[in-house]
């Protein structure tokens, strides 16, 4: 282990939705619960933060206080050295903690760590957490990135791999005078439905003789953190969603699939038809909305990353000699390879909703065949009973001039002879009916 660090600290920042796309006024009230039970555990209901509520503004681009006048607020235990701000950006909560640990005590980033955690709710935010670990460097440090790697797992004991989540740069990245270490996991399972799996940590050594100018500019430069790892984290989100839609996209893609087979099958069928025309609909339905979805987020990507990088250059006007290059590695990853593969699943997925559309009026098509050729079997039906009744009404009238007068005691013979005119001339209309159906077909 390399010697301790001066004055370390740790500050960690996140982030929570206010207000999601379609979310009801219900939902906007979890949200905000959830949000405000990070720092006050014993709050259960959201008429408890009619306070709080009203320094709300998602309307606005700049940060704003949720404690109103007063930004920062101290530990309850007020021997402890550091303070929290709750702060709105647009539709995100933000949660900001500053802990140097307890005063008048030798603290390592363990202890500092497992403090913040007692006094804050601070595990799975629903957009992201980022973990900046601060400190001055002992005056005989001979190795840097040996001392930034000792820290990270203090605080990062659980499948530590330096090597592999430390972002590599050509040249260590510095900011304000300070060493800039950056550490990052991302999701091992894109399509896990349960959370978002990504974890952010920085290491920020400076030298040991800082002067208090320097500590000044380190303070003021928070809100510049604060939005940039507020956009890149909701630039990982955007993409996590994005393969979300993705996957529900290819299943929309079977269910295409599996009933474009079952019209070719019961295509002579009309009730089945009309059951495959109702299913298409519910899909092509489901599908367009996933398809805007999907664009939405490859929205909500662009607009992050433009603001990610927007606060990469203000970064850089307010230390000219400053290297950002870890940073700028992960924004040539979201346009390079998030963006893309969105934009890829787009063009490629988007077709269906035409395939649908076309299929739907396939289907229309046909109903529309079947329901003419019922309406003319119909027709055809009415117009040959027209015409075999009329048959018998002549047949019968032919018949009937044939038959002889009856005598008085005849009457039986009369009746029986009568039935069997009527009977034949029924039997004859019949059989022009059915003569002339069978010539028509």
């Amino acid at each position: 282990m390399t010697a301790p660090v001066i004055k370390p600290t740790i500050q960690l920042f996140l982030y929570d939705l206010q207000e999601g796309l379609g979310q009801k006024k219900e939902q906007i009230k979890q949200n905000r619960l959830k949000f405000w039970q990070r720092i006050y555990k014993k709050i259960t209901s959201d008429d408890e933060l009619k306070e709080y509520k009203e320094n709300e503004n998602s309307e606005s681009r700049v940060i704003v206080s949720l404690y109103g006048t007063s930004d920062k607020k101290a530990f309850n235990n007020h021997n402890i050295d550091g303070g929290h701000y709750a702060f709105q950006l647009g539709d995100t909560y933000i949660l900001f903690i500053d802990c140097s640990g307890e005063k008048d005590k030798t603290n390592n980033l363990e202890d500092i760590y497992q403090l913040i955690d007692k006094n804050f709710q601070i595990n799975e935010p629903t957009i992201g957490k980022t973990c900046l670990i601060l400190g001055q460097l002992p005056a005989n440090c001979q190795n840097i990135e040996q001392t930034a790697k000792d820290y990270y797992s203090e605080v990062v004991a659980l499948n530590l791999n330096w090597d592999k989540e430390k972002v590599k740069t050509e040249n260590p990245s510095q900011l304000l005078g300070g060493y800039l270490f950056e550490c990052q996991r991302f999701p091992k399972q894109w399509l896990s439905t349960d959370k978002i799996e990504a974890e952010h940590h920085l290491v920020w050594l400076f030298p040991n003789d800082i002067t208090q100018n320097k500590t000044t500019e380190i303070i003021n430069i928070n809100t510049n953190l604060i939005r940039l790892f507020c956009h890149r984290h909701k630039i990982i989100l955007a993409y996590y969603q994005s393969r979300q839609l993705k996957d529900q996209l290819k299943n929309s893609y079977a269910e295409i699939k599996e009933i474009i087979a079952t019209f070719i099958k019961d295509k002579n069928n009309p009730e089945k038809m009309q059951e495959t025309l109702t299913k298409t609909l519910d899909i092509l339905a489901n599908l367009a909305v996933k398809l805007n979805d999907l664009l939405l987020q490859k929205r909500t990507l662009e607009i992050n990353l433009e603001n990610y990088n927007n606060q990469i250059e203000i970064l850089q006007k307010k230390d000219s000699l400053a290297n950002l290059e870890s940073f700028q590695k992960f924004s040539q990853v979201a346009e390079n390879q998030y963006l893309k593969q969105i934009e890829s699943d787009y063009t490629s997925l988007s077709p269906a909703l035409t395939l649908l559309e076309n299929f739907i009026k396939t289907i229309e098509g046909f109903n529309q065949i079947e329901q003419t050729r019922t309406e003319q079997n119909l027709n055809l039906t009415i117009g040959i009973s027209g015409l075999g009744l009329a048959a018998s009404g002549i047949t019968a009238t032919l018949i009937s001039t044939q038959i002889p007068t009856p005598q008085p005691n005849t009457k039986e013979a009369y009746s029986l002879s009568h039935a069997f005119a009527i009977s034949f001339a029924v039997f004859i209309g019949w059989a022009i009916g059915v003569f002339w159906n069978y010539k028509r077909r």
